[in-house]
């Protein structure tokens, strides 16, 4: 395996060519649970960072991600491709490149099968209705320029997704 110097100018590091190539995709044995212990790592301080750095633009795009998802409350492929989007906008709203490689290998293991057909089987109407109102309690703190809210929003709404999909009370 062959390093490349990658340099700056006040450091001198090397990249092996396994690091330097494309991220893997998550294993197809990854469990609901292993995800859901990722999202609550990586999610909620990416809230938080979206808070201080987004745009108005990455703001604007929050919450049309968010309407979407308010109008697709009650079909569960509508709903679930607005709700990847709009977690995915926050995550860009970041403006960190590696942050989102990052996202999207762990974002890439909700089409994994076993997360789909679980979270087929969970999905009801009332539940896309609180996971909207849980995505409105973001996007409010993210309009407030409100970091430490917005993790919370988010660690609070990854939490009930656990509860839902995982069966924990």
């Amino acid at each position: 395996m062959a390093a490349v110097p990658v340099e700056s100018p006040r450091h001198r590091a090397f990249v092996t060519d396994a690091a330097a190539g494309t991220a893997t995709p998550a294993p197809e044995d990854t469990s609901p649970a292993e995800i859901m212990q990722v999202r609550l790592l990586v999610e909620p301080p990416v809230a938080a960072l979206a808070a201080r750095v987004a745009t108005q633009a990455d703001l604007d795009r929050i919450a049309d991600r968010l309407d979407r998802g308010g109008q697709a409350t009650g079909d569960y492929e509508d709903f679930e491709r607005s709700d990847a989007d709009f977690h995915r906008a926050i995550a860009q709203a970041a403006h960190n490149g590696l942050l989102m490689n990052i996202f999207d290998v762990m974002n890439a293991a909700r089409a994994l099968p076993i997360w789909g057909g679980l979270k087929r089987r969970v999905s009801t109407s009332e539940r896309q209705q609180c996971y909207h109102r849980e995505h409105t309690a973001i996007v409010e703190a993210l309009r407030d320029r409100d970091p430490e809210q917005a993790q919370a929003a988010m660690r609070e709404h990854l939490r009930t997704i656990a509860d839902d999909l995982l069966g924990r009370q």
